[in-house]
């Protein structure tokens, strides 16, 4: 492999299937930039969870359906205190 991800699929998606399935992030602890990469994570859901997380800890992935995240794509990259989300994965 040299390095570059592959064309075929998201390249957000690529970079994260590489780097963060076997470190996923801490929902509750990470930066904006580190939320940031992970995929159905953009720059309005980053902000989403740091105001939501002012309020009290993110414990599932209903929270950030609510925040407008699409969180089927950002449930294999996060951790809610310490677990992995429960989840149904896209079989197609």
């Amino acid at each position: 492999m040299d390095g570059r991800l592959p064309v075929q699929i998201d390249p957000k998606l690529a970079w994260a299937q590489k780097n963060l399935s076997e470190r996923p992030v801490e929902v509750n602890q990470a930066e904006r930039l580190v939320l940031m990469r992970i995929p159905g994570i953009g720059n309005k859901g980053a902000e989403a969870i740091l105001k939501a997380r002012r309020q009290a800890k993110i414990r599932d992935v209903t929270t950030l359906r609510k925040m407008g995240i699409i969180a089927e794509r950002a449930a294999p990259y996060l951790l809610f205190d310490g677990r992995r989300a429960s989840y149904q994965p896209y079989l197609f």
